[in-house]
């Protein structure tokens, strides 16, 4: 990994002419997209620019922009974003059309499936996965084809199709192992025992999420850190053993704060908030909910909006307020109605 950075850097710093340039931005962009997110932003804005101003402002030079794109719609997902992932997913796909690049191609599709999870629409979203997942057989792209398993194991068990989902993760499971890749490894069990928890199993969920972790801390993947340490604090949540779920959540809260992940940070906040209310500390919990609207009204996540909503006028039920707690009925039944075209799809928070 040190090697291949210091290699890039190095091209980067070679680069002669403007598409050369571009090329190594948006490389090294690509490389940086697990460990430094905020400068695979940067990067990738930087070669956006270039290949579509200057000498490309008549005619952008088309994979220099598909793949700052590409990087870019990554970002949007991993902040909660997923309308602007989508879009910048369809335009690298439209310029795609016309300039044929299959990992390219590949890596927009499997983004642009997440983006659908995101946003509730399963099925596009399983559609765009499995077209993914047939360009990386075709090309022979192993860690292409195990991103895409997993992400079809997502959007499985969010259908509550759960065997399916365990064997896409599975199979996944499998490749990243095979290939000794320890960041895909950690997203992987994250990501299973996530479809553990959703499917009710609460053993094996609290013992895959902790495997997770341990690979995470074992080989610096601070990211899946983060975020296995919210799956964990979510399993014991439902668990109802809210000691150890609050630990697990504010130990995830202080990584997301570090790393300024507002979406997972969000969730975290949700989830203490509904420790603080079972324990009855509601003025704890309302600051948590409090913060959770704020960030959630900021990223447009509208499903975690009602959520929050939901929660509050249950805090108000506890403490014999019932006029606030059917105000805030109301407006977790008006946020409820406007996602998804009233179709409530709440989203649990997964890595990518």
């Amino acid at each position: 990994m040190l090697n291949q950075l210091a290699d890039l850097e190095a091209r980067l710093a070679q680069a002669q002419t403007r598409r050369e340039k571009i090329d190594a931005l948006n490389e090294l962009a690509w490389e940086l997209r697990n460990s430094d997110k905020a400068r695979m932003r940067l990067l990738s804005n930087q070669a956006y620019e270039l290949a579509t101003t200057g000498e490309f402002a008549a005619q952008p030079y088309p994979l220099g922009a598909a793949a700052s794109l590409r990087a870019l719609a990554l970002w949007n997902i991993r902040d909660g974003e997923f309308n602007l992932a989508a879009s910048k997913c369809k335009q690298a796909l439209a310029i795609l059309e016309t300039t044929p690049q299959p990992v390219l191609r590949t890596d927009a599709l499997t983004i642009l499936a997440r983006a659908y999870w995101g946003l509730g629409d399963y099925a596009v979203a399983l559609d765009c996965a499995l077209d993914a997942l047939k360009l990386t057989r075709e090309n022979g792209a192993q860690d292409r084809e195990a991103y895409a398993l997993d992400v079809i194991g997502n959007i499985h068990a969010e259908m509550r199709q759960f065997e399916i989902a365990i064997n896409a993760h599975q199979d996944a499971l499998q490749i990243y192992r095979r290939m000794e890749d320890k960041y895909g490894e950690s997203l992987v069990l994250n990501n299973l025992a996530d479809t553990y928890l959703i499917s009710g199993n609460l053993d094996d969920a609290l013992n895959t999420g902790l495997e997770s972790l341990r690979v995470a801390q074992a080989n610096g993947v601070s990211q899946i850190e983060m975020a296995s340490l919210g799956t964990i604090g979510e399993i014991y949540l439902a668990r109802q053993d809210y000691d150890h779920a609050a630990t697990y959540l504010q130990q995830a809260l202080a990584l997301s704060q570090q790393r300024g992940s507002k979406h997972l940070g969000l969730t975290h906040r949700m989830n203490l908030g509904v420790i603080a209310r079972i324990q009855n500390d509601i003025t704890l919990a309302m600051q948590y909910f409090d913060q959770a609207l704020a960030i959630a009204g900021e990223i447009g996540e509208r499903s975690t909006q009602a959520q929050c909503y939901e929660h509050i006028a249950k805090a108000y039920e506890q403490q014999g307020d019932y006029q606030k707690a059917y105000e805030s009925y109301k407006q977790f039944h008006v946020t409820k109605e406007s996602v998804f075209n009233g179709n409530y799809l709440p989203i649990l928070p997964k890595i990518c």
